[in-house]
């Protein structure tokens, strides 16, 4: 199988990403839209938007929305929902992805209000779910195994359980874009392979 990244997205223009976020507020039929909501139905990513327009709220009011409601939250709101999605999913641990997908609110809120994701979960009681000790080969190799299941690159939408053993967002920490990722990916994987060792034990 031939690996060769998309187009990316950093010409498309301004225009093309607000048009992008109307036509998801409209589909939704909403006046406001969380970055949550975004992934799941924009075109684009919410990180593709926050990096244009510095975040998330520019962005929405660049598009005439609304303020998300997230911003008048309290941390007891947060954290009972973060407590309910974990129980919903049987999980003592969520990544920001696995949460956007059940979850009422965005992660901005809980990184706002606590000073980061992992601060959120300790104060639900939840584990951290960052594990420092994956290898960037262990990200490169559960990526080619999603790429060949979805036959194409995969997107940021689609790094998430069962298909994805790690989420959009742990490539994004490790190699500081979703973008960068993907481009380490394909300089790993077209690469010359050496056969793998069998084990015969």
């Amino acid at each position: 199988m031939k690996y060769k990244l998309e187009e990316y997205h950093r010409n498309v223009a301004n225009r093309e990403l607000i048009n992008d976020l109307k036509r998801v507020a409209s589909l939704l039929g909403k006046v406001s839209v969380t970055m949550s909501e975004y992934n799941k139905y924009g075109k684009f990513s919410s990180s593709t938007l926050i990096r244009r327009y510095g975040s998330w709220f520019t962005a929405s009011k660049k598009a005439g929305l609304e303020k998300s409601r997230n911003l008048g939250l309290t941390e007891k709101e947060l954290i009972d929902d973060l407590i309910r999605v974990a129980r919903h999913l049987k999980k003592n641990s969520l990544t920001q992805f696995e949460y956007q997908n059940v979850g009422k609110f965005s992660p901005s809120p809980f990184c706002r209000l606590f000073g980061s994701w992992f601060k959120a979960l300790g104060r639900a009681g939840l584990e951290k779910t960052r594990n420092l000790g994956i290898t960037n080969e262990e990200y490169f190799v559960n990526l080619e195994e999603v790429w060949t299941k979805l036959g194409r690159q995969p997107h940021y939408k689609d790094m998430q359980k069962p298909l994805s053993k790690y989420s959009a967002g742990a490539y994004e920490y490790r190699f500081g874009t979703w973008r960068k990722a993907l481009e380490g990916f394909i300089e790993y994987v077209n690469k010359e392979k050496i056969p793998a060792m069998v084990n015969c034990t």
